[in-house]
């Protein structure tokens, strides 16, 4: 583990480091994230242009569980912004702004709703939503009745 965070702090000290991450391609930086770990890669989200941002999100906040669609991770995406919050604000909105609005919203919103939510108890009858549960209504296209439990 300690070479794995030496070959990062020899990556993130790359000279002209802030030039070279904005024309690497996406994939690459998953690679790197999925290597290191997203909250190590901060500096690197940092670094990354809008439009880079947008396609990681994308790579990273869906997950697909075996037979079933693919579903918006919305545990991840509070990572997302944990991690984009950690350049200060402005950095934050910047990088948000380039993102597909819709996706923002619902993000936002379900994030908001899971940290605020109440606990809730399981029963045959009812389940507490999970991050598993918000699908948008058109691949593509998201809006805030997206955000729904399953019955």
């Amino acid at each position: 583990m300690a070479k794995s965070h030496l070959s990062l702090a020899r990556l993130l000290n790359t000279p002209q480091l802030d030039r070279i991450v904005p024309h690497l391609p996406p994939a690459v930086l998953h690679r790197v994230i999925q290597h290191y770990g997203l909250e190590d890669c901060a500096e690197l989200v940092a670094l990354a242009s809008p439009e880079q941002v947008a396609r990681l999100l994308d790579e990273d906040v869906w997950r697909t569980p075996a037979g079933e669609a693919a579903a918006f991770d919305v545990e991840r995406f509070g990572v997302w912004l944990a991690v984009l919050m950690q350049s200060g604000v402005e950095a934050a909105v910047d990088q948000l702004a380039g993102l597909d609005a819709d996706l923002v919203i619902t993000g936002l919103a379900a994030t908001s709703r899971s940290s605020i939510a109440p606990p809730c108890r399981r029963s045959s009858r009812s389940r507490a939503t999970s991050s598993r549960d918000v699908r948008p209504a058109v691949p593509g296209r998201w809006r805030s009745a997206d955000i729904s439990s399953k019955p």
